[in-house]
């Protein structure tokens, strides 16, 4: 019976287009997250060669801010359900400094990698648990841990994807391209995101009297 259940709820998640979109949209947002944090440290070294002790500084920060972003979008998405809205400000925000960071790099100023490392940590590494639980949302009333289940098979897919196309991209024209192809995901990603229809089942069933919740 419980295997039963599970295939039901499966197939349900994978039929309902809202979550297959975030599933996408998600899966290019945190892999690209993952895919620039594997090549991070040969980016540095190409226009700061011997600095490998700051380009640790660098992961180490970018991991930091992150835990900062967690607890606040954690709380954003807790007191205003504004899942959709705040998914996408993320998003777009993302690629922005991205993009500001592919040009900008080319001055070759150490501080910008920290900023940009930083900023990068507390946006991508902060919607990391924000995404679970706008799938839990958005899929009530399947298990919770099935939908995040997914969204971090996702993850994996697209950080593997990525970061096979994004290294070598990396070694044979430089990071300037390889940028440009993580703006490219992360644009995908935004138009994708753009799309879902939230709506807030969670949310909705909450506000239910307890009698008429399934």
């Amino acid at each position: 019976q419980t295997e039963t259940d599970y295939g039901k709820s499966l197939k349900k998640l994978f039929c309902y287009t809202p979550f297959v979109l975030l599933l996408l949209g998600y899966g290019l947002l945190t892999g690209t997250y993952f895919a620039m944090s594997t090549i991070m440290n040969e980016m540095v070294l190409i226009h700061f060669p011997g600095e490998e002790i700051d380009a640790g500084w660098m992961g180490a920060i970018m991991v930091f801010a992150g835990m900062i972003g967690s607890i606040i979008l954690g709380a954003l998405l807790d007191k205003t359900h504004k899942f959709k809205s705040i998914s996408l400000v993320m998003f777009v925000l993302s690629f922005f400094i991205m993009v500001g960071y592919t040009f900008l790099i080319q001055l070759e100023r150490i501080w910008i990698q920290f900023l940009f490392f930083t900023l990068l940590g507390f946006i991508m590494t902060g919607y990391l648990p924000a995404g679970f639980d706008f799938g839990a949302e958005i899929t009530y009333p399947e298990p919770e841990a099935m939908s995040a289940s997914l969204l971090n098979t996702s993850t994996q897919i697209f950080s593997i994807i990525l970061t096979n196309i994004s290294s070598p991209l990396l070694q044979a024209h430089g990071d300037f391209f390889s940028n440009v192809f993580f703006c490219a995901c992360l644009l995908a990603g935004i138009a994708v995101m753009a799309c879902i229809k939230c709506e807030l089942k969670r949310t909705n069933a909450d506000k239910e009297p307890s009698d008429a919740k399934p």
